[in-house]
Parts: C-alpha cells; sequence; structure tokens
C-alpha cells in the first residue's frame, strides 16, 4: 500500500532544509525551504544514481506523478534512460517548434531584410498575401516542393495576370533563398523556375512610344476620360524621365520652381539617393497646373485619403482601365481611349520612351542614365563621379522642346528622331564626351 496521499503532500509543511516525503519504489515528494512540492524518481542507470522531475504538486497530482513513474520503470526495463530520453524528445519538440512554416518564413524575411531595406515593402506584402500565403501559409516551409510553387504561379497566369505572376515568382525565389542563407529552409523549391517555364516572355525589351504614338497620347489625353491632374501626371513622366513612385510621393518643397529643379529626397528614390531633375519650360508648365490645385504640400493628394500620397494603383488602374475592350463593372466606359497604334502601353513605359527619345537625340548614353538616376555601368560606376549638372539640364530642355513641337506637330508633319539628332549633335553645348 502506497505510503503517500494528496491530503499528506498538500498539508506538508516547508522547513528550514528541504526534506523528502516517500511514495515507494523510487518515486517521493521533495518539499522545498521554499515550499516548492517537486515529484522526482530517483532510479540507477549504467552504475548512477539519478533523479528524474515527473511535476510540480498540486498541477501534477500523485496519480498522474505514479503513472510517469511507471512509465519511466518501463523504460529502465528496455534499457533506456529515462531522463536522456526525455531530453532528446525535448530537443525535438523544440526543433519542430523552431522549423517555421511559409508564413513564418516570410515574417522573418519581412523583418530581416524587405521593411529594413526594401523602398516599399507593401508591394510584398500585397503580392504574396494575395497569391501565396493564403495557399500555403501553413505549410513547414521544408515541406514545400516545386510542384506547390507552380501550381500557385500557373494559377496567376490563367487569369492573365502575367506581369504580377513575373512579380511573384521573383519574390518567392528572394524569400527562399533568405531561408536557405538563414538556414531556416534546406533547399530553394524555386531556385530553378524561370518565367519562361510559365510562357512569361523576358522583359528586357521594354515597350517605348514612337514618334507618332507620342502625338497619339498628346491628343487622346485630352478626350480619354482621365481627370485633367492624371493627363498632366502622364505628360509630366514623360518629360522628366522619372519614375510613377518618385511623382506621386512628391511634395512641394522639393520643386524649386524660379530654379527649375526637382529634388527628388533618398527615402522616396529607388536607389536610396537624393536626385536632381531640371525642369524644362514645358515640364515646369504642368508643375505650374499642379500648383493651382493643390491644397497642401502634397503634390498629388488622395482623393479618397486627404493628407495621404495618392494611391500606387489608381494611376495604373486608370491608364488600364483606358486600353481594355471591354469596361469593367464600375469603372470607366472610356475603353480603347488610351489604346496606341503599336498597342497597349504602362507609365514605366514613358520612362523608356524618354530614355530612348534623348539618345535619338544625341544624348550621350551616360548623361541619359544620369537624368534616369540610374548606376553607370561597369568600370564608369568605379571611376567616373561627375553629375554633369549642366549637361543633364540641356539634355532635358532639348527633351522638353521636342516634346512641346510633337504636342503641336501635325501626323502627316513628324519630325523624326534622327533628324532631330543630327541638328543636335552640331551643338558643342550637347556634345557630350568623357572629359
Amino acid at each position: 500500500m502506497s505510503k503517500l496521499t494528496d491530503r499528506a503532500i498538500a498539508n506538508a509543511k516547508p522547513k528550514d532544509r528541504d526534506y523528502y516525503l516517500s511514495d515507494g519504489d523510487g518515486l517521493r515528494v521533495r518539499i522545498k525551504a521554499s515550499g516548492v512540492k517537486l515529484f522526482e524518481l530517483r532510479y540507477y542507470f549504467a552504475g548512477k544514481r539519478l533523479a528524474l522531475g515527473l511535476g510540480t504538486y498540486p498541477e501534477t497530482r500523485l496519480k498522474t506523478a505514479r503513472k510517469r513513474a511507471f512509465d519511466s520503470r518501463c523504460q529502465l526495463e528496455a534499457g533506456i534512460d529515462p531522463k536522456a530520453e526525455r531530453a532528446r524528445l525535448d530537443a525535438e519538440r523544440q526543433a519542430n517548434a523552431l522549423e517555421k512554416t511559409v508564413a513564418g518564413l516570410y515574417q522573418d524575411w519581412m523583418q530581416s531584410y524587405i521593411v529594413p531595406y526594401r523602398k516599399r515593402p507593401e508591394q510584398v506584402t500585397e503580392f504574396l498575401q494575395a497569391d501565396i500565403l493564403p495557399f500555403i501559409g501553413k505549410i513547414k516551409a521544408n515541406s514545400i516542393r516545386k510542384a506547390h510553387l507552380v501550381a500557385l504561379i500557373e494559377k496567376i497566369v490563367q487569369r492573365g495576370a502575367l506581369v504580377k505572376a513575373d512579380k511573384v515568382l521573383s519574390l518567392v525565389k528572394q524569400m527562399f533563398a533568405h531561408g536557405v542563407a538563414k538556414g531556416l529552409v534546406e533547399v530553394n523549391p524555386a531556385q530553378d523556375l524561370q518565367k519562361r517555364h510559365f510562357g512569361i516572355k523576358p522583359s528586357h525589351n521594354q515597350r517605348y512610344l514612337t514618334e507618332t504614338e507620342i502625338i497619339e497620347l498628346f491628343r487622346q489625353l485630352p478626350v480619354s476620360g482621365l481627370p485633367e491632374r492624371t493627363q498632366w501626371v502622364v505628360i509630366l513622366l514623360l518629360a522628366t524621365a522619372q519614375r510613377t513612385g518618385e511623382l506621386r510621393l512628391a511634395r512641394w518643397q522639393e520643386i524649386d520652381f524660379n530654379g527649375g529643379l526637382w529634388t527628388i529626397p533618398a527615402e522616396h528614390s529607388k536607389n536610396g539617393k537624393p536626385h536632381k531633375v531640371h525642369l524644362s519650360a514645358f515640364a515646369l508648365r504642368y508643375f505650374e497646373r499642379l500648383q493651382r490645385t493643390a491644397t497642401n504640400d502634397l503634390v498629388l493628394e488622395s482623393p479618397r485619403m486627404p493628407g495621404q500620397p495618392l494611391e500606387e494603383k489608381t494611376l495604373t488602374k486608370q491608364i488600364r482601365d483606358r486600353q481594355r475592350t471591354v469596361p469593367l463593372n464600375n469603372r470607366t466606359g472610356k475603353t480603347e481611349s488610351l489604346l496606341l497604334s503599336q498597342g497597349e502601353w504602362s507609365l514605366h513605359d514613358l520612362r523608356h520612351t524618354a530614355h530612348t527619345g534623348m539618345g535619338g537625340l544625341g544624348i550621350a548614353p551616360y548623361i541619359v542614365e544620369k537624368i534616369l538616376n540610374h548606376t553607370l555601368p561597369g568600370i564608369m560606376a568605379v571611376y567616373n563621379h561627375q553629375d554633369y549638372l549642366p549637361e543633364r539640364k540641356r539634355a532635358l530642355e532639348l527633351w522638353g522642346e521636342y516634346l512641346d513641337r510633337l504636342q503641336n506637330a501635325d501626323l502627316s508633319n513628324v519630325v523624326k528622331l534622327k533628324k532631330a539628332a543630327s541638328r543636335a549633335r552640331i551643338q558643342p553645348d550637347v556634345v557630350m564626351a568623357d572629359g
């Protein structure tokens, strides 16, 4: 018959030193001087006397402690040290707890890299929380196979969102590469996947507008149903060759009308460096129009959220909706009103148009690269630290003058870039060479 009862354990009072109440067969209760009561199993293994904790009273009742002691004796009879076995199981459970799900990997990647280093982490959140995490977020990251990702990317492709599929694939690759680098996953299941596997064409041949299309754009904007401010934004993106996000986040304090200069702060530029953009008379005309309608320091204020910059998707949707063949529900009926002769175009294509157009005007490539705030390629990035501000100013003035001519041009009498280029090259202040 057992010597202990729950009442006896409950009534046991602490003393100046620890003492024990025995239940037999090695099971006992340690009454500590602090008042804590611990169940222990004393046993011998490999010639050593050991103790195994079985729980704290009253959280662990006597009946439970006896069951645990019995199970431990069974392990001893099988030649297993119960204390070592418990340590092994605890380590295994801890390892399982530390092994991240895809959602956990995503959170680690966001906190460690995306939020500190990416300019617009909300883009990553938007893409992955819509098309990846709802489907595989709860699965262990190490259990993800290539087939999981192929199915998800193909699902995006099948609904016709090829650009989004491309971006999601790129982000998934980066996320798993982060996991491999930190030892959170063993392999990157997306490593060998390429956009061509999903019928996504390479994006290195970016679209740009021809001279004829630039004239078409100037003519179609006023009848497209776009708000006037959006029309001016389109023209400014073409005239300045800057990114949509940089204009969308701009504030009037960054625009020097007297000096004809737009200073983009580092926090708004893609490469994290401040950037000066000279404003031609053509570009200033549209900044002035925007300022006349402004109610605060924001160049482009959200109509839905006063005091906040215009939402990123607003401009894209407005342009895209006017190139569809069939209107979407509750959206503009002005479909195809901005469709140009060479097909669809995007706001980012205006940047490529400016790059190509300035090159056609005889502007040296490295000057155009500086205007676009690109890092110069190869050895030039190491040794050439010139900003070429006077040359950039003259280049944008030439580009603005050229756009001004096209805005008033007749399609039957278009000034070809190659002709304009031949004229530009004979001007000494446009011939931009190293040294």
